[in-house]
């Protein structure tokens, strides 16, 4: 099973998403479903081109969904894609780290913070071509997957409430003894 999670508008890319789906389609021997989260402006259109591409026994529009139920699915599912490159953050690509998701992007600023090539994903370049031997290559290498699935896991563990907490304490106690120092 394959995931994303986005608001359904033009900058996200998912025309690209779901030209890159239907190379993956004709090329894997692996036959997967892919779910996409979220709504938004342009959802009728991806619909239509869903059906255009043949890949309506293959795509669930799923819509939004209460952040528990985004997180089951993140564990349910094998690979995170993702081909936005309009991210300035990447956090949802944490998230699906932190469900055990690697994942397959296509390079851009947002990707490069959060994504480790080859280590708790891949990266490549703005090709559906390359985008889709990426997916069609994890989806039948099942020992890279599950390798790259834990060092997902490992990776957002950096990212987590308690790990950040830790951090902000840290940074505030230095604070306070750089004031003191300094007052004294």
């Amino acid at each position: 099973m394959l995931i994303s999670v986005s608001r359904l508008a033009e900058e996200k890319n998912l025309e690209f998403l779901f030209a890159g789906l239907a190379k993956v389609k004709a090329i894997s021997a692996v036959s997967f479903t892919f779910v996409l989260v979220g709504d938004g402006p342009q959802r009728s259109h991806l619909e239509k081109r869903v059906i255009q591409l043949g890949l309506e026994h293959v795509v669930v529009f799923a819509g939004n969904l209460a952040p528990r139920d985004v997180t089951r699915i993140y564990r349910a599912a094998d690979l995170f894609v993702f081909a936005s490159t309009s991210e300035t953050q990447g956090m949802v690509l944490v998230e699906a780290m932190a469900g055990g998701c690697p994942v397959v992007a296509v390079r851009s600023s947002g990707v490069h913070d959060v994504l480790k090539n080859g280590y708790n994903g891949l990266m490549v370049p703005e090709s559906t071509g390359s985008w889709a031997a990426a997916v069609s290559g994890l989806l039948s290498d099942r020992a890279k997957l599950a390798e790259l699935s834990a060092n997902s896991k490992a990776f957002a563990q950096d990212f987590s409430e308690e790990d950040i907490a830790l951090k902000v304490e840290a940074l505030y106690q230095r604070v306070v003894l750089l004031h003191t120092a300094r007052q004294q």
